[in-house]
């Protein structure tokens, strides 16, 4: 274990991965306290194992209490009578005049005014809206427009093909979130996130189904959730409980400075009961994000963590463009491997974030993903050879674009001489979709 500012970090040898620094929801207020809670992973071949590499994780230890929740009652359906009708009933005379029709359903809405919502509409009629108007589709680049206190609402966001399956949203989550629960290491219970390409970490908690476009970037990246209720706003992330209470109004700011210009993608969903105003507090909150904002509902029950989406489900294969050889696979063997210090490590995978940006500006809404990168670099900097390990962002053309930037890179000196094998994440989070369209 290594102790760094603000953060323990455990070595681990054998994994195969680089990641993001990934923060717990008590974040925020845990650093203050002398603990963070943060996560990362990043290649150092300091082993001489063929596919040498080192996990660095850093977990924080959060102290808390809580009993899980009760599960969720279904809603009774009350079942039709099958009791038979003995006798027709008497004749009754005409009226004078005819009587109003009665419907037993209410109308149904009408697909052109579906995305407008009321003074007092509440986030489960914003479901329903969008229940409605995947059959009206937008290319409009933000989400909301409207819906502060007193205010009516345009539902503006392009809706995914699923969004007609979507079912109300549970009418309160402030028994759920309010709930204080441990934390345990290495556990994935938490909030999942459900796309129509795969899901987050997480489950046994709180799923929420995305109803307007998200870009895969979300399984690359920390991905942080707001969801809003009567009582305030909460803050949490794929595989992690909420910290318990709604976020403070002083805790605003750093969202604003710390999160926001970070995060590729945020979630924002709601409970059924709350008011549009309170959603547009939250989307309000994140107006200037420079990710994609994506909306989704909460649904009733949770399932058991399950298979979540995965990069080695999208491996590029020998034969493939930019395929990696079976020799850049097998690693630097034996005393010829070089090592940066982990300063280097991170320095490094900036500086590939940085070159293979412009990469992803053709991108559209929902676009997008990972494309990890593995590099022979020598002990002066220079990258020897680059090439794609795993792709699911489907696209030959970004995955060009990204090697052939890669290749231009020349990353700091080792600090042990020899040759090293590192490897990274290009990540594209596609044309971003803004909070609201009139901040």
């Amino acid at each position: 274990m290594v102790f760094a500012e603000n953060a323990l970090w455990i070595l681990r040898p054998g994994s195969h991965e680089v990641g993001q620094i990934v923060p717990h929801p008590g974040w925020l207020r845990a650093r203050e306290g002398g603990v963070v809670a943060a996560a990362a992973m990043v290649y150092a071949p300091t082993m001489t194992h063929p596919r040498s590499i080192v996990v660095i994780a850093a977990l924080a230890v959060l102290a808390a209490c809580g009993t899980p929740p009760a599960p969720a009652t279904p809603i009774a359906t009350p079942a039709a009578s099958s009791a038979a009708v003995a006798a027709p009933p008497p004749a009754v005379p005409a009226p004078s005049a005819p009587a109003p029709a009665v419907s037993a359903l209410p109308p149904a809405p009408d697909p052109a005014k579906a995305r407008e919502l009321g003074a007092g509409a509440t986030f489960r009629d914003l479901v329903r809206a969008a229940r409605v108007a995947q059959a009206q589709p937008s290319t409009s680049p933000c989400l909301l427009r409207g819906g502060k206190a007193g205010q009516p609402a345009t539902l503006e966001a392009p809706i995914e093909s699923g969004a007609s399956t979507l079912v109300d949203p549970p009418a309160d989550l402030d028994a759920l979130l309010g709930e204080k629960r441990p934390h345990v290491a290495f556990s994935e219970e938490g909030m999942r996130i459900l796309t129509s390409w795969g899901s987050s970490q997480g489950g046994s908690y709180l799923d929420l189904m995305a109803f307007t476009p998200v870009s895969r970037a979300l399984a690359h990246s920390t991905t942080p959730i707001l969801i809003a209720t009567d009582k305030g706003i909460y803050l949490g992330i794929p595989g992690s409980h909420s910290d318990g209470r709604p976020l403070l109004p002083a805790e605003f700011d750093r969202i604003k400075t710390e999160l926001l210009p970070k995060a590729k993608v945020w979630v924002v969903a709601a409970e059924g009961d709350a008011p549009i105003a309170k959603l547009r507090e939250a989307l309000d909150l994140i107006a200037g994000a420079g990710g994609s904002v994506v909306l989704a509902s909460p649904l009733a029950s949770a399932s058991g963590p399950g298979k979540r989406s995965s990069r080695y489900d999208h491996r590029v294969n020998e034969g493939e463009p930019f395929a990696c050889s079976q020799a850049m696979k097998d690693g630097v063997a034996g005393n010829r491997a070089g090592e940066w210090n982990s300063n280097k490590v991170f320095k490094a995978g900036a500086m590939i974030e940085a070159a293979t940006a412009s990469c992803g500006d053709g991108l559209g809404v929902g676009a997008g993903g990972g494309i990890h990168v593995m590099m022979r670099v020598n002990t002066r900097g220079t990258i020897e050879e680059a090439c794609a390990e795993t792709d699911d962002t489907g696209n030959v053309a970004l995955r060009k674009c990204v090697i052939q930037e890669v290749r231009k890179v020349h990353l700091p000196k080792l600090d042990k001489p020899g040759i090293m094998s590192f490897g990274t994440a290009a990540v594209f989070r596609g044309k971003p979709v803004r909070a609201v369209c009139d901040p």
